[in-house]
């Protein structure tokens, strides 16, 4: 894609490769064809240069699934993006100055974990990873809970695939003028061969544009590759809370999160970036000493060599945690008021990498910036156990270990 050219690729669009003067399909072992599919020999976007789905596109059809038999290539200057980006090369670069992103977007979020009940007052609640609504709402949830807003302690939830993060970041609440910001997009890379990041590869949430409204919660990226290598930047932040006052003012986005399998690293020595969105407030300079909003929680970071078999989870929230009351949690029974923490949910224990039982190994963990990691309790599925007020009572076995060599 040369200097001001754009392609737009549909839900429903193909690609053929072409044999010498041939013009009929050629057999690509490994690549299942079919709508929505693209098979490029080589790809390049150079500076000016644009890859996207169609403009227009529902945010549930706006996806780009390409793969490269040999190069792809995004030039500083060029830019690759969609809601859902999914990448298949031998060799991906993304140069200085290129940009492959995850599309905001308004797609319907996921269900809060963290709430044993359905049913408050006789009405059913919403159960979402959503920033809740309010004059202050709240920030969205992913890799952990959203920031409470000035009047919104109820928080999005977290949720999503430690190890294989696919999902979309929420929108956040809405403060009745204000929409929240939207939810960052999902990105998969697989790479065979090398992959050079010294540009940017980012899924972030929105930060909320105006009024008393949340932050939109940061997106997934998960990378397969050989080798890794370059200096750039690979993100999922939550985006930040807007406030008029310190009285009416939206929390922050949670981060996302990343996962990234690899069997080799030579030479890259970049950023990796799941941090939280600021509280309106703070962006806004309305700080007094009553102030309620919070920090969106961290995101999880997971990193797996495939050699050595070596697993690494880190956790940074740029120096911003739970503030006053919430810096510990003294009742797991309802979590919907939690903010500014990363979360180890139940459904991580289904994964092939987790241990048995209610146990987990890590090799290193690493949690720091002020960052906060909660293990979520396991339900209790006996229902003779539930109690008077409906609720079934929890469990808090789950462990987490690292392995000190």
């Amino acid at each position: 894609m040369a200097s001001g050219c754009k392609l737009r690729l549909g839900p429903t669009g193909t690609s053929r490769i072409l044999s010498g003067t041939n013009s009929s399909d050629t057999n690509v072992e490994g690549i299942e064809p079919g709508q929505g599919r693209y098979t490029f020999v080589s790809l390049f976007v150079g500076d000016g240069g644009e890859v996207s789905a169609i403009p227009n596109a529902p945010d549930l059809e706006n996806n780009l699934t390409i793969t490269a038999l040999d190069t792809m290539r995004v030039y500083g200057g060029g830019r690759l993006h969609a809601v859902s980006v999914n990448l298949t090369a031998h060799k991906l670069i993304v140069d200085d100055l290129g940009v492959i992103t995850g599309d905001l977007h308004l797609i319907s979020c996921h269900g809060d974990p963290h709430t044993t009940s359905t049913v408050k007052n006789g009405q059913d609640l919403v159960l979402t990873g959503s920033g809740k609504n309010g004059p202050g709402a709240s920030g969205a949830g992913h890799g952990g809970r959203g920031g409470r807003g000035s009047n919104q302690f109820h928080t999005g939830g977290a949720y999503g695939s430690l190890f294989e993060p696919k999902t979309h970041g929420c929108s956040g609440g809405s403060d009745g003028q204000s929409s929240g910001g939207k939810g960052g997009g999902n990105i998969v890379f697989k790479v065979t061969g090398t992959l050079q990041i010294d540009g940017l590869v980012q899924a972030n949430g929105e930060n909320a544009p105006n009024g008393g409204a949340g932050g939109g919660s940061g997106g997934s990226i998960v990378m397969h590759a050989n080798n890794m290598r370059g200096y750039g930047d690979v993100t999922v932040n939550g985006g930040n809370g807007f406030a008029t006052s310190s009285s009416r003012s939206g929390g922050g986005g949670a981060a996302g999160r990343i996962a990234v399998y690899f069997s080799s690293n030579k030479t890259y020595s970049g950023s990796w970036q799941a941090h939280g969105g600021k509280p309106g407030n703070v962006i806004r300079g309305y700080v007094s000493p009553d102030t309620t909003t919070g920090y969106g929680g961290p995101g999880t970071m997971f990193f797996y060599h495939l050699v050595h078999k070596h697993t690494t989870l880190i956790l940074n929230n740029n120096g911003h945690g739970p503030d006053k009351d919430n810096n510990f949690i003294d009742n797991y029974d309802d979590l919907t008021h939690d903010e500014s923490r990363a979360w180890f949910l139940p459904s991580h224990l289904e994964h092939a990498l987790s241990g048995t039982s209610h146990s987990f190994y890590f090799d290193e963990i690493q949690v720091w910036g002020k960052a906060h990691f909660a293990v979520a309790p396991l339900p209790d599925n006996d229902p003779d156990k539930a109690s008077s007020t409906g609720r079934k009572p929890i469990e808090t076995s789950l462990e987490i270990f690292f392995i000190c060599a």
